[in-house]
């Protein structure tokens, strides 16, 4: 994460992944797969109370067993409203270039199935947060102790 400018934060993060997965005979013996996962998120902070990001998360090739999942990616929007210093309006677009698609793939020596999911269109979420409790009082300091 680094601050790239006064008004804009970067962040990312990922992983590399090797599965190896032993399935019995019948299914299929051994599966294999080398994927990345990670998320980048890129923030617009135009005042101490407001934010505007976007994120965009990859998840990498899942093995099932009985086959995988194929690698998939997803964007997010969201705006952030500080209204008290415990509360927050927040709005989120998410897949707001309709572009996740998922497949699933079952490949056994007997069944071969493929399904492709995607999302329907965009959803829009609202939402209010409320942090619960706050920071620790300090402890007492001892009295000072007499001469």
């Amino acid at each position: 994460s680094d601050r790239i400018s006064p008004k804009l934060v970067l962040s990312a993060n990922g992983n590399l992944n090797h599965t190896e997965l032993k399935t019995p005979v019948t299914v299929g013996g051994t599966q294999t797969a080398t994927s990345l996962s990670g998320q980048a998120a890129l923030a617009y902070i135009p005042s101490p109370k407001d934010q505007l990001q976007l994120q965009y998360i990859m998840q990498g090739k899942q093995l099932t067993g009985q086959g995988y999942r194929s690698a998939f990616s997803v964007a997010a929007v969201s705006y952030r409203h500080v209204l008290t210093p415990k509360a927050a309006f927040v709005m989120t677009v998410s897949d707001p270039f309709r572009q996740a698609k998922i497949r699933f793939v079952t490949d056994t020596p007997t069944i071969h199935s493929e399904r492709i999911g995607s999302q329907q269109g965009q959803t829009v979420y609202f939402g209010l947060t409320y942090a619960l409790g706050g920071p620790a009082a300090p402890a007492p300091r001892p009295a000072p102790k007499a001469p």
